[in-house]
This record gives structure tokens, sequence and C-alpha cells, in this order.
């Protein structure tokens, strides 16, 4: 769990870094910026929902991970649309996860 954690702030800092970019006077992108940023929560999301299941920790990278694919889908025009479904699957997700967890905890 701590590498699911570690890889996942790993790919939180490269799309922030990439988003940080994109924003700046003179804007370049860094598609192998968003490409390591999705590469990374990839890997954190499919360990932490082997161990975590249902938790916020992945909705966590879920949603970073959504975030990353429809950030990089801007420049892959060929790819555009698949991306786009995966970044509002990953999304989804990340608000379901949130809302179980949030219904789980009223019952509680």
């Amino acid at each position: 769990l701590p590498y699911a954690r570690s890889i996942h702030h790993l790919g939180v800092l490269r799309l922030k870094q990439c988003l940080h970019s994109e924003a700046a006077p003179q804007p370049s992108r860094d598609d192998r910026g968003f490409d390591e940023a999705i590469s990374c929560l990839s890997q954190a999301l499919r360990i932490r929902r082997v161990l975590l299941g249902d938790h916020l920790d992945v909705a966590a990278s879920a949603n970073s991970l959504g975030v990353a694919l429809w950030k990089r889908s801007a420049s892959q025009p060929a790819h555009r649309n698949a991306m786009l479904v995966d970044a509002l699957k990953q999304i989804s997700d990340s608000l379901y996860i949130r809302k179980t967890f949030l219904e789980r905890y009223e019952k509680d």
C-alpha cells in the first residue's frame, strides 16, 4: 500500500506539472508528462482497487486518472473519443465510490 500511495503522488505531481505548464503565459504541451502521469495513476489504481476495494483512496486515483486522460485526449485526435470515454468512466467510478463510501458512513 505505501508503494501505491507513492506512485499515486508521483502521478498527481506529474499531472500538476503538466497542467501548470499549460497555464503558463507561453504554454508548452508536454504529452510525455501526461503519459507518465497516466501510467503512474493507472498502476496506483490497479493496486489500490485490489487491496482496498471501494475506498476513498481508490476514488482519488480514479478521479486523477480521469483528469489526466481527459487532458491527454486534446492532443490525440485519432483516439480522442476513446480517451474521453475512458476519462468519463474513471470519473464516474470515482463518484460512485465516494457515494457508496458516504452511504456506508451514514449508516454507521
